[in-house]
Protein backbone atom coordinates (compact mmCIF):
# COMPACT_ATOMS: atom_id res chain seq x y z
CA UNK A 1 0.00 0.00 0.00
CA UNK A 2 1.38 3.38 -1.11
CA UNK A 3 0.66 6.67 0.69
CA UNK A 4 1.14 10.22 -0.73
CA UNK A 5 -0.30 13.76 -0.31
CA UNK A 6 -2.63 15.12 -3.03
CA UNK A 7 -2.18 18.83 -3.77
CA UNK A 8 -4.75 20.90 -5.67
CA UNK A 9 -3.45 24.11 -7.34
CA UNK A 10 -5.91 26.61 -8.82
CA UNK A 11 -4.67 29.22 -11.37
CA UNK A 12 -5.80 32.67 -10.23
CA UNK A 13 -5.43 36.32 -11.28
CA UNK A 14 -2.27 38.17 -10.22
CA UNK A 15 -3.92 39.60 -7.12
CA UNK A 16 -3.84 36.36 -5.00
CA UNK A 17 -2.52 32.88 -5.60
CA UNK A 18 -3.97 30.11 -3.37
CA UNK A 19 -3.13 26.43 -3.03
CA UNK A 20 -5.17 23.91 -1.17
CA UNK A 21 -3.82 20.62 0.24
CA UNK A 22 -6.37 18.11 1.49
CA UNK A 23 -5.54 15.45 4.00
CA UNK A 24 -3.44 12.52 2.84
CA UNK A 25 -5.32 9.62 1.54
CA UNK A 26 -4.44 6.06 0.90
CA UNK A 27 -4.59 4.22 -2.38
CA UNK A 28 -5.09 0.58 -1.83
CA UNK A 29 -6.12 -2.36 -3.81
CA UNK A 30 -9.64 -1.89 -2.63
CA UNK A 31 -12.10 -0.12 -4.94
CA UNK A 32 -13.28 3.21 -3.36
CA UNK A 33 -16.91 3.41 -2.51
CA UNK A 34 -19.31 5.78 -4.29
CA UNK A 35 -19.73 7.80 -1.11
CA UNK A 36 -15.97 8.27 -0.78
CA UNK A 37 -15.62 9.52 -4.38
CA UNK A 38 -18.59 11.89 -4.09
CA UNK A 39 -17.21 13.31 -0.85
CA UNK A 40 -13.81 14.08 -2.40
CA UNK A 41 -15.30 15.59 -5.59
CA UNK A 42 -17.58 17.81 -3.54
CA UNK A 43 -14.66 19.07 -1.45
CA UNK A 44 -12.64 19.97 -4.57
CA UNK A 45 -15.62 21.78 -6.20
CA UNK A 46 -16.18 23.81 -3.03
CA UNK A 47 -12.54 24.90 -3.00
CA UNK A 48 -12.75 25.99 -6.67
CA UNK A 49 -15.89 28.09 -6.05
CA UNK A 50 -14.30 29.77 -3.04
CA UNK A 51 -11.19 30.64 -5.05
CA UNK A 52 -13.25 32.17 -7.86
CA UNK A 53 -15.28 34.25 -5.45
CA UNK A 54 -12.10 35.41 -3.73
CA UNK A 55 -9.89 36.26 -6.72
CA UNK A 56 -11.57 35.58 -10.00
CA UNK A 57 -14.09 38.50 -10.03
CA UNK A 58 -13.06 42.15 -10.40
CA UNK A 59 -13.24 44.30 -7.32
CA UNK A 60 -15.94 46.97 -6.95
CA UNK A 61 -13.26 49.69 -6.78
CA UNK A 62 -11.66 48.66 -10.06
CA UNK A 63 -15.08 48.44 -11.73
CA UNK A 64 -16.01 51.94 -10.53
CA UNK A 65 -12.76 53.36 -11.87
CA UNK A 66 -13.31 51.75 -15.27
CA UNK A 67 -16.84 53.13 -15.45
CA UNK A 68 -15.63 56.62 -14.46
CA UNK A 69 -12.94 56.54 -17.14
CA UNK A 70 -15.43 55.48 -19.80
CA UNK A 71 -17.93 58.17 -18.75
CA UNK A 72 -15.29 60.91 -18.71
CA UNK A 73 -14.04 59.89 -22.16
CA UNK A 74 -17.57 59.97 -23.57
CA UNK A 75 -18.28 63.38 -22.01
CA UNK A 76 -15.04 64.77 -23.44
CA UNK A 77 -16.03 63.63 -26.94
CA UNK A 78 -19.49 65.18 -26.58
CA UNK A 79 -17.93 68.44 -25.32
CA UNK A 80 -15.66 68.67 -28.37
CA UNK A 81 -18.69 68.16 -30.62
CA UNK A 82 -20.51 70.99 -28.83
CA UNK A 83 -17.40 73.17 -29.19
CA UNK A 84 -17.31 72.47 -32.95
CA UNK A 85 -20.94 73.68 -33.11
CA UNK A 86 -20.10 76.87 -31.12
CA UNK A 87 -22.20 75.69 -28.14
CA UNK A 88 -19.62 76.89 -25.62
CA UNK A 89 -21.87 76.78 -22.54
CA UNK A 90 -22.90 73.19 -23.28
CA UNK A 91 -19.27 72.18 -23.85
CA UNK A 92 -18.26 73.71 -20.50
CA UNK A 93 -21.05 71.85 -18.68
CA UNK A 94 -20.04 68.52 -20.24
CA UNK A 95 -16.37 68.95 -19.31
CA UNK A 96 -17.27 69.86 -15.72
CA UNK A 97 -19.42 66.70 -15.59
CA UNK A 98 -16.42 64.71 -16.83
CA UNK A 99 -14.31 66.00 -13.92
CA UNK A 100 -17.08 65.10 -11.46
CA UNK A 101 -17.34 61.59 -12.91
CA UNK A 102 -13.59 61.07 -12.47
CA UNK A 103 -13.67 62.26 -8.86
CA UNK A 104 -16.66 60.08 -7.93
CA UNK A 105 -15.03 57.05 -9.54
CA UNK A 106 -11.77 57.60 -7.70
CA UNK A 107 -9.78 58.09 -10.90
CA UNK A 108 -8.87 61.73 -10.45
CA UNK A 109 -5.19 61.03 -11.17
CA UNK A 110 -5.53 59.29 -14.52
CA UNK A 111 -4.73 60.68 -17.95
CA UNK A 112 -8.41 61.12 -18.92
CA UNK A 113 -8.71 63.69 -16.13
CA UNK A 114 -5.61 65.44 -17.50
CA UNK A 115 -7.21 65.47 -20.95
CA UNK A 116 -10.38 67.00 -19.46
CA UNK A 117 -8.39 69.83 -17.85
CA UNK A 118 -6.62 70.43 -21.17
CA UNK A 119 -9.93 70.70 -23.06
CA UNK A 120 -11.36 73.03 -20.40
CA UNK A 121 -8.38 75.34 -20.71
CA UNK A 122 -8.80 75.48 -24.48
CA UNK A 123 -12.55 76.19 -24.15
CA UNK A 124 -12.13 78.99 -21.59
CA UNK A 125 -9.77 80.91 -23.90
CA UNK A 126 -11.37 80.23 -27.29
CA UNK A 127 -14.98 80.44 -26.12
CA UNK A 128 -14.99 82.77 -23.09
CA UNK A 129 -11.69 84.73 -23.23
CA UNK A 130 -10.95 83.72 -19.60
CA UNK A 131 -7.15 83.62 -19.50
CA UNK A 132 -6.37 82.99 -15.81
CA UNK A 133 -8.85 80.10 -15.24
CA UNK A 134 -7.60 78.52 -18.47
CA UNK A 135 -3.99 78.64 -17.22
CA UNK A 136 -5.06 76.88 -13.99
CA UNK A 137 -6.60 74.02 -15.99
CA UNK A 138 -3.49 73.76 -18.17
CA UNK A 139 -1.37 73.52 -15.00
CA UNK A 140 -3.64 70.79 -13.60
CA UNK A 141 -3.35 68.83 -16.85
CA UNK A 142 0.45 69.14 -16.94
CA UNK A 143 0.77 68.06 -13.28
CA UNK A 144 -1.16 64.87 -14.06
CA UNK A 145 0.62 64.25 -17.36
CA UNK A 146 3.69 66.44 -18.08
CA UNK A 147 3.90 65.11 -21.66
CA UNK A 148 0.28 65.82 -22.60
CA UNK A 149 -0.34 67.52 -25.95
CA UNK A 150 -3.42 68.54 -27.93
CA UNK A 151 -4.56 66.66 -31.04
CA UNK A 152 -3.46 68.31 -34.27
CA UNK A 153 -5.77 71.15 -35.27
CA UNK A 154 -7.59 71.43 -31.93
CA UNK A 155 -5.82 74.55 -30.60
CA UNK A 156 -5.91 77.88 -32.43
CA UNK A 157 -2.73 80.00 -32.29
CA UNK A 158 -3.90 81.99 -29.27
CA UNK A 159 -4.67 78.88 -27.20
CA UNK A 160 -1.43 77.17 -28.29
CA UNK A 161 0.60 80.20 -27.19
CA UNK A 162 -0.98 80.22 -23.72
CA UNK A 163 -0.47 76.45 -23.34
CA UNK A 164 3.18 76.64 -24.42
CA UNK A 165 3.84 79.50 -21.97
CA UNK A 166 2.18 77.56 -19.15
CA UNK A 167 4.17 74.44 -19.96
CA UNK A 168 7.42 76.40 -20.02
CA UNK A 169 6.67 77.79 -16.55
CA UNK A 170 6.11 74.32 -15.05
CA UNK A 171 9.00 72.52 -13.25
CA UNK A 172 10.61 69.66 -15.14
CA UNK A 173 8.92 66.29 -14.42
CA UNK A 174 10.77 63.93 -12.07
CA UNK A 175 9.65 60.80 -13.86
CA UNK A 176 7.44 59.91 -16.77
CA UNK A 177 3.91 58.81 -15.92
CA UNK A 178 3.45 55.08 -15.47
CA UNK A 179 0.68 54.82 -18.03
CA UNK A 180 -1.06 57.04 -20.51
CA UNK A 181 -4.59 57.01 -21.83
CA UNK A 182 -4.72 58.11 -25.47
CA UNK A 183 -6.57 61.31 -26.21
CA UNK A 184 -10.15 60.91 -27.48
CA UNK A 185 -10.17 61.26 -31.24
CA UNK A 186 -11.65 64.47 -32.65
CA UNK A 187 -15.41 64.18 -33.21
CA UNK A 188 -14.95 64.18 -36.95
CA UNK A 189 -12.60 61.16 -36.78
CA UNK A 190 -14.94 59.27 -34.44
CA UNK A 191 -17.81 59.69 -36.85
CA UNK A 192 -15.98 58.90 -40.10
CA UNK A 193 -16.57 55.15 -39.94
CA UNK A 194 -20.35 55.67 -39.82
CA UNK A 195 -20.54 58.32 -42.56
CA UNK A 196 -20.78 58.08 -46.31
CA UNK A 197 -17.57 58.87 -48.16
CA UNK A 198 -19.07 62.07 -49.57
CA UNK A 199 -19.80 63.47 -46.10
CA UNK A 200 -16.32 62.51 -44.86
CA UNK A 201 -14.75 64.28 -47.84
CA UNK A 202 -16.83 67.40 -47.17
CA UNK A 203 -15.76 67.48 -43.51
CA UNK A 204 -12.10 67.05 -44.47
CA UNK A 205 -12.43 69.88 -46.97
CA UNK A 206 -13.99 72.15 -44.33
CA UNK A 207 -11.18 71.26 -41.90
CA UNK A 208 -8.59 72.18 -44.52
CA UNK A 209 -10.37 75.50 -45.16
CA UNK A 210 -10.41 76.32 -41.45
CA UNK A 211 -6.72 75.42 -41.17
CA UNK A 212 -6.06 77.74 -44.09
CA UNK A 213 -7.90 80.57 -42.34
CA UNK A 214 -5.78 80.10 -39.22
CA UNK A 215 -2.64 80.70 -41.30
CA UNK A 216 -4.20 83.32 -43.62
CA UNK A 217 -3.01 86.97 -43.60
CA UNK A 218 -4.33 88.90 -40.60
CA UNK A 219 -4.63 92.44 -41.98
CA UNK A 220 -7.85 93.52 -43.68
CA UNK A 221 -8.88 96.30 -46.05
CA UNK A 222 -12.35 96.86 -47.48
CA UNK A 223 -14.13 99.32 -49.75
CA UNK A 224 -17.89 99.59 -50.13
CA UNK A 225 -20.69 101.67 -51.63
CA UNK A 226 -24.09 102.06 -50.02
CA UNK A 227 -27.04 104.18 -49.12
CA UNK A 228 -29.55 104.40 -46.32
CA UNK A 229 -32.77 105.74 -44.89
CA UNK A 230 -34.36 106.21 -41.53
CA UNK A 231 -36.18 108.43 -39.10
CA UNK A 232 -35.16 111.78 -37.67
CA UNK A 233 -36.69 114.81 -36.00
CA UNK A 234 -34.88 118.04 -35.36
CA UNK A 235 -33.53 121.31 -36.71
CA UNK A 236 -33.40 121.98 -40.44
CA UNK A 237 -29.93 123.03 -41.58
CA UNK A 238 -30.86 125.74 -44.14
CA UNK A 239 -34.53 126.74 -44.13
CA UNK A 240 -35.69 129.04 -41.33
CA UNK A 241 -38.89 130.78 -40.21
CA UNK A 242 -41.21 128.07 -41.57
CA UNK A 243 -44.89 127.76 -40.79
CA UNK A 244 -44.63 123.98 -40.38
CA UNK A 245 -47.70 123.67 -38.13
CA UNK A 246 -50.11 125.93 -40.06
CA UNK A 247 -50.60 128.23 -37.07
CA UNK A 248 -48.80 131.23 -38.54
CA UNK A 249 -45.92 130.88 -36.08
CA UNK A 250 -42.47 130.40 -37.63
CA UNK A 251 -40.20 127.58 -36.52
CA UNK A 252 -37.05 125.85 -37.80
CA UNK A 253 -37.81 122.18 -37.14
CA UNK A 254 -38.48 119.13 -39.24
CA UNK A 255 -41.61 117.48 -37.82
CA UNK A 256 -40.23 113.97 -38.36
CA UNK A 257 -40.79 111.04 -40.68
CA UNK A 258 -39.07 108.56 -42.99
CA UNK A 259 -36.32 110.13 -45.11
CA UNK A 260 -33.41 108.86 -47.27
CA UNK A 261 -29.71 109.45 -46.62
CA UNK A 262 -29.17 110.09 -50.31
CA UNK A 263 -27.29 110.05 -52.64
CA UNK A 264 -25.17 107.45 -50.88
CA UNK A 265 -21.93 106.91 -49.04
CA UNK A 266 -18.48 105.40 -49.46
CA UNK A 267 -17.15 103.12 -46.72
CA UNK A 268 -13.41 102.50 -46.25
CA UNK A 269 -12.20 100.16 -43.47
CA UNK A 270 -8.93 98.73 -42.18
CA UNK A 271 -8.72 95.99 -39.59
CA UNK A 272 -6.98 92.98 -38.07
CA UNK A 273 -8.15 89.37 -37.55
CA UNK A 274 -7.54 88.37 -33.93
CA UNK A 275 -8.71 84.87 -34.91
CA UNK A 276 -10.32 83.19 -37.89
CA UNK A 277 -13.68 84.44 -36.58
CA UNK A 278 -13.05 87.82 -34.95
CA UNK A 279 -12.15 90.95 -36.95
CA UNK A 280 -11.62 94.39 -35.39
CA UNK A 281 -11.74 97.36 -37.76
CA UNK A 282 -11.79 101.14 -38.04
CA UNK A 283 -14.28 102.36 -40.66
CA UNK A 284 -14.79 105.75 -42.28
CA UNK A 285 -18.19 106.66 -43.74
CA UNK A 286 -18.24 109.54 -46.24
CA UNK A 287 -21.74 110.50 -47.36
CA UNK A 288 -22.44 112.43 -50.57
CA UNK A 289 -25.69 114.44 -50.43
CA UNK A 290 -27.79 115.38 -53.45
CA UNK A 291 -31.24 116.67 -54.32
CA UNK A 292 -31.44 119.64 -51.98
CA UNK A 293 -32.61 123.10 -53.11
CA UNK A 294 -31.03 126.46 -52.51
CA UNK A 295 -32.87 129.04 -50.43
CA UNK A 296 -33.51 132.45 -52.04
CA UNK A 297 -33.13 135.17 -49.47
CA UNK A 298 -30.86 137.71 -47.86
CA UNK A 299 -28.24 136.10 -45.60
CA UNK A 300 -27.70 139.44 -43.86
CA UNK A 301 -31.37 139.62 -42.99
CA UNK A 302 -31.36 136.22 -41.34
CA UNK A 303 -33.61 134.53 -43.91
CA UNK A 304 -30.89 132.14 -45.08
CA UNK A 305 -28.77 131.00 -42.12
CA UNK A 306 -26.07 129.71 -41.99
CA UNK A 307 -25.89 129.29 -45.76
CA UNK A 308 -28.19 129.26 -48.74
CA UNK A 309 -27.21 125.74 -49.74
CA UNK A 310 -27.57 122.56 -47.72
CA UNK A 311 -24.35 120.68 -46.82
CA UNK A 312 -23.15 118.34 -49.56
CA UNK A 313 -21.29 115.79 -47.40
CA UNK A 314 -21.31 114.11 -43.99
CA UNK A 315 -18.48 112.21 -42.30
CA UNK A 316 -18.51 109.63 -39.51
CA UNK A 317 -15.91 107.21 -38.15
CA UNK A 318 -16.73 103.86 -36.46
CA UNK A 319 -14.76 101.32 -34.44
CA UNK A 320 -16.36 97.93 -35.09
CA UNK A 321 -16.07 94.26 -34.27
CA UNK A 322 -17.17 91.57 -36.74
CA UNK A 323 -17.83 87.92 -35.76
CA UNK A 324 -17.79 85.45 -38.66
CA UNK A 325 -19.76 82.20 -38.44
CA UNK A 326 -19.21 78.84 -40.13
CA UNK A 327 -16.35 77.43 -42.19
CA UNK A 328 -17.80 77.41 -45.72
CA UNK A 329 -16.75 80.04 -48.31
CA UNK A 330 -20.11 81.78 -47.79
CA UNK A 331 -19.90 83.03 -44.19
CA UNK A 332 -22.53 85.08 -42.34
CA UNK A 333 -21.28 87.63 -39.84
CA UNK A 334 -22.61 89.97 -37.16
CA UNK A 335 -21.32 93.48 -36.48
CA UNK A 336 -21.36 95.92 -33.58
CA UNK A 337 -19.56 99.18 -32.89
CA UNK A 338 -19.39 102.79 -31.71
CA UNK A 339 -18.79 105.92 -33.76
CA UNK A 340 -18.53 109.68 -33.88
CA UNK A 341 -19.54 112.14 -36.60
CA UNK A 342 -22.59 113.03 -38.69
CA UNK A 343 -25.15 111.31 -40.91
CA UNK A 344 -27.61 113.49 -42.85
CA UNK A 345 -31.07 112.67 -44.15
CA UNK A 346 -32.74 114.60 -46.98
CA UNK A 347 -36.25 115.87 -46.19
CA UNK A 348 -38.93 117.49 -48.35
CA UNK A 349 -40.87 120.54 -47.05
CA UNK A 350 -44.21 121.27 -48.70
CA UNK A 351 -44.92 124.53 -46.86
CA UNK A 352 -44.62 128.30 -47.47
CA UNK A 353 -41.77 130.40 -46.20
CA UNK A 354 -44.05 132.85 -44.35
CA UNK A 355 -47.81 133.09 -43.93
CA UNK A 356 -48.13 136.29 -46.00
CA UNK A 357 -46.45 134.82 -49.12
CA UNK A 358 -48.52 133.59 -52.05
CA UNK A 359 -49.16 129.85 -52.22
CA UNK A 360 -46.86 129.48 -55.22
CA UNK A 361 -43.92 131.19 -53.51
CA UNK A 362 -41.68 128.96 -51.37
CA UNK A 363 -38.40 130.88 -51.37
CA UNK A 364 -36.61 127.76 -52.63
CA UNK A 365 -34.96 127.16 -55.98
CA UNK A 366 -33.70 129.66 -58.52
CA UNK A 367 -37.16 131.18 -59.02
CA UNK A 368 -38.26 130.85 -55.42
CA UNK A 369 -41.16 128.58 -56.32
CA UNK A 370 -39.60 125.12 -56.06
CA UNK A 371 -40.43 122.58 -53.38
CA UNK A 372 -38.04 123.06 -50.50
CA UNK A 373 -35.64 120.14 -49.91
CA UNK A 374 -33.38 120.43 -46.88
CA UNK A 375 -31.21 118.23 -44.63
CA UNK A 376 -31.41 117.10 -41.00
CA UNK A 377 -28.24 116.07 -39.16
CA UNK A 378 -27.94 113.18 -36.70
CA UNK A 379 -25.14 112.46 -34.22
CA UNK A 380 -22.62 113.37 -32.79
CA UNK A 381 -22.28 109.93 -31.18
CA UNK A 382 -23.40 106.64 -32.76
CA UNK A 383 -24.12 103.05 -31.86
CA UNK A 384 -24.10 100.50 -34.69
CA UNK A 385 -25.37 96.91 -34.96
CA UNK A 386 -26.01 94.69 -37.95
CA UNK A 387 -24.87 91.74 -40.00
CA UNK A 388 -24.24 90.45 -43.48
CA UNK A 389 -22.63 87.85 -45.72
CA UNK A 390 -19.04 87.41 -46.92
CA UNK A 391 -18.19 85.16 -49.86
CA UNK A 392 -14.49 84.32 -49.72
CA UNK A 393 -12.44 83.78 -52.88
CA UNK A 394 -8.99 83.16 -51.45
CA UNK A 395 -7.72 86.44 -50.02
CA UNK A 396 -10.60 88.36 -51.67
CA UNK A 397 -14.12 88.56 -50.22
CA UNK A 398 -17.42 89.84 -51.63
CA UNK A 399 -19.38 91.69 -48.94
CA UNK A 400 -23.00 92.61 -48.35
CA UNK A 401 -24.39 94.03 -45.12
CA UNK A 402 -27.19 95.89 -43.35
CA UNK A 403 -26.31 98.12 -40.39
CA UNK A 404 -28.61 100.03 -38.05
CA UNK A 405 -27.14 103.28 -36.65
CA UNK A 406 -28.58 105.18 -33.69
CA UNK A 407 -27.33 108.74 -33.11
CA UNK A 408 -27.44 111.11 -30.11
CA UNK A 409 -27.79 113.90 -28.94
CA UNK A 410 -29.26 114.83 -32.34
CA UNK A 411 -31.53 111.81 -32.44
CA UNK A 412 -31.58 109.85 -35.67
CA UNK A 413 -32.19 106.24 -36.64
CA UNK A 414 -30.62 105.29 -39.95
CA UNK A 415 -30.22 101.90 -41.70
CA UNK A 416 -27.35 101.52 -44.18
CA UNK A 417 -27.18 98.92 -46.96
CA UNK A 418 -23.68 98.25 -48.28
CA UNK A 419 -21.99 96.23 -51.04
CA UNK A 420 -18.22 96.00 -51.19
CA UNK A 421 -14.97 94.10 -51.50
CA UNK A 422 -12.58 92.96 -48.78
CA UNK A 423 -8.94 91.94 -49.04
CA UNK A 424 -6.63 90.09 -46.62
CA UNK A 425 -3.06 91.36 -46.58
Amino acid sequence: MITFKEAVFIPLPPRVCLSFAPEPFVISARTPTIATVANRVGRVALLVVMALLTCGLPSSTALAQDQATAAATRLNRQALEAFDNLNFDQAKTLLEQALEASEKGGSQNNAVTARTHLNLGMLLIAGFQQHDPAVEHFRAALKLDPRITAPAGLFNPEVQTVFDETKASMPAPVAAPSHRVPAPPPPSAARKSDQPEKEVAEEEEEAEEESGRQSAPKFWLSLGLGSGLGLAKGHLEVNRDLDSNGDGLPDNNWSGGLAPARLGHVSVAAGYFLSSQLLLSLEGRLQVISGTTIVKGDPDGGVCVPSCTAPSTALAVFAKGHWFLGTAPLRPFVTGGLGVGSIRQVVTLNINKTPDQAAASTGCGEKGTDTCVDTVRGGLFWMAAGGGLAYELGSLALLGSLTANMGVPHVMFNVDALLGLGLRL
